[in-house]
Formats: structure tokens, sequence, C-alpha cells
């Protein structure tokens, strides 16, 4: 049969570890939505640089027209 502190060390031991587990998938879960939120600023982003592709096509354009 075991003695106390050992009985003690278990108990602790299994406290530590399920407090890491629990605060380990509550992490990830977070760094999950911080990566959903980071994916949607690129999309943002990208529809920016489209917008600004078809600006600059148009400058061109008028300013092709303007020197001819």
């Amino acid at each position: 049969m075991p003695d106390a502190a050992t009985i003690y060390v278990i108990g602790l031991s299994l406290t530590i570890i399920g407090m890491l587990g629990g605060g380990l998938f509550w992490l990830g879960g977070e760094f999950k939505e911080i990566r959903m939120r980071f994916k949607e600023i690129d999309e943002r982003f990208k529809q920016i640089d489209e917008r600004f592709k078809e600006i600059d096509k148009r400058f061109r354009k008028l300013t092709k027209d303007l020197t001819n």
C-alpha cells in the first residue's frame, strides 16, 4: 500500500497535468481563431490589391489615350 507522500505526489502530478492539458487545449483554440482572423485580413488585402491593379490599368489607359 502506497504511503501518504506517494499519494500526494501522484495527486499533485495529475492535477498539474490536467491543468496543463486544459490550458493547452484552450490556447490551441485561441491560436486557431487568430489564424482565421489573419486569413480574413489577408483576403481583404488581396481584394484591395486587385482594386489597385484595376485603377492602375485605368490610369495607363487614360495616359495612353491622352498622349495619342
